[in-house]
């Protein structure tokens, strides 16, 4: 939620402030309030919050690291963890979302082709968008 509203606040502005000498373009980072426009926070932060959020998934979800399959002596013994696959294909969101952010600070650095930024983070989102549809479907 503050990710969208720094957004949406980052696109308000950019669209108060065009004028014919400069259109509004939309960007794939803006800049973070109170810091240099020149930081690249946001990039930052979608390389260093997933692993996070993974490891974080994935270690600690029971206490211990969570398997794909049943562990011996119970009833599913040797089937698929449901609750435990929809913990691991939200680490496929995350690790485009990171995907997303290493491209944004290679961006930074060389001249990537048009949109290359743009067409990562659409990946991210329409990867998300797919997970939790097929998710949702088998509720």
């Amino acid at each position: 939620m503050i990710w969208a509203l720094h957004w949406n606040l980052g696109i308000f502005k950019s669209w108060l402030t065009q004028s014919k000498q400069t259109p509004f373009v939309s960007r794939n980072t803006y800049p973070v309030l109170f810091l240099p426009a020149n930081w690249p926070v946001e990039s930052l932060l979608k390389c260093i919050l997933p692993p996070v959020a993974i490891l974080t998934q994935l270690w600690w979800y029971d206490g211990s690291w969570t398997p794909n399959i049943c562990p011996d002596g119970t009833v599913r013994e040797g089937h698929f963890y449901p609750t435990h696959i929809s913990a691991w294909a939200n680490t496929w969101v995350l690790l485009a979302f990171m995907m997303s952010g290493l491209i944004d600070m290679l961006g930074r650095l060389v001249e990537l082709p048009m949109h290359t930024e743009h067409f990562f983070t659409a990946t991210a989102f329409l990867l998300q968008a797919f997970i939790l549809n097929t998710s949702m479907a088998h509720l």
